[in-house]
């Protein structure tokens, strides 16, 4: 009987000395840790500048200087506000800056027939994109044959780069303020950062 007693005695130390291990273990593991963040210059939605028909784009810069410390993250979403849908619309990522232009294309979607009308829309990168430290610029490209109201903005005033704008008529970057000094907005283009801690 004694026997017995120190044997399944044995048993529960060695049970118990396990059970302390595998929990001591798994405190040594590291939990992974993930933070959002919203990159913008604009507030809530209040209208989409009207432009004829042709080919556009806005843009959202994020200068280097202002995004240094998320280097190392990810973009994996960037936010727009549609007003009314144009024939065909593209996100292009750019990286760096030429003469107050977009430098080199790191990402581009064709969101042709998958925007929304009066609506903020979301598109998910297919891979996420690393920040290197180098300026990102956030553009949504815009294609309509007659007049309409189609990438949303906000109240304003402009700020330094929220406003960058593109005109296939004229070829080149240019704040829209300065294309248009009556117009002083923020486009409505966020994007969003993961960060790994």
């Amino acid at each position: 009987m004694n026997t017995r007693i120190l044997s399944f005695g044995t048993i529960q130390v060695a049970l118990l000395f396990l059970v302390v291990f595998m929990a001591s273990f798994s405190s040594c593991k590291k939990d992974d840790k993930k933070t959002i963040i919203q990159l913008n210059h604009d507030s809530a939605n209040l209208d989409a500048p009207n432009f004829p028909g042709n080919t556009y784009a806005g843009a959202a810069r994020f200068p280097a200087s202002t995004i240094t410390e998320y280097s190392g993250g990810s973009l994996i979403e960037v936010e727009y506000f549609i007003k009314e849908v144009p024939n065909s619309t593209k996100l292009i990522v750019y990286s760096g800056s030429t003469s107050g232009a977009p430098g080199s294309i790191v990402y581009s979607s064709t969101l042709t027939g998958s925007v929304q009308a009066d609506s903020w829309n979301t598109h998910t990168l297919t891979e996420p994109l690393l920040l290197d430290g180098s300026d990102l610029w956030l553009s949504i490209e815009f294609t309509h044959s007659d007049s309409r109201q189609v990438l949303g903005c906000d109240q304003g005033p402009a700020l330094s780069d929220g406003d960058h704008f593109f005109d296939s008529a004229t070829g080149f970057w240019q704040k829209l303020s300065v294309f248009n000094s009556s117009i002083s907005i923020n486009w409505n283009i966020r994007g969003k950062v993961q960060i790994e801690e």
